[in-house]
């Protein structure tokens, strides 16, 4: 008797572990729709500033530039939302070299070029947070 019953125990733990392992797994796991594609090599520098009209941050080293861009290459949306100006103030993301482009980005999401829809997910609520930091 006293076997079955540590059977029990034993397959009770099993079947917990497996659940919190999906749990975490979801979490911190990214889905979603993907935002970006920007070929790093095409990227010679970035420039992360709070307004457009100030100096900001410059990024120039390869390996740095090549980070900032797999950060946005790995960001994944599950949610759109209406935007509210006036809540809080994003910074500004320039990629420079063969195309420029400039990307309106919060702590949790990204702008939408026409400033009308902010790409967000609720998984990765700070995904931006360490480039956000890096603005001046």
């Amino acid at each position: 008797m006293l076997r079955q019953d540590k059977r029990n125990l034993l397959s009770a733990a099993l079947v917990c572990l497996v659940l919190l392992g999906a749990v975490l797994w979801m979490n911190f796991t990214q889905v979603g729709e993907k935002l970006f594609s920007i070929d790093p090599a095409k990227v010679e520098q970035v420039v992360l500033r709070k307004s457009l009209g100030s100096g900001g941050t410059t990024v120039t080293d390869p390996a740095a530039v090549e980070a900032v861009v797999e950060r946005f290459n790995s960001y994944r949306y599950n949610d759109r939302n209406e935007y509210g100006y006036g809540f809080f103030e994003g910074v500004y993301v320039t990629f420079q070299g063969e195309e420029e482009f400039t990307v309106e980005m919060y702590p949790w999401g990204v702008l939408e070029q026409d400033g009308n829809v902010i790409y967000s997910t609720n998984l990765w609520y700070d995904y931006f947070t360490p480039l956000f930091e890096a603005a001046i």
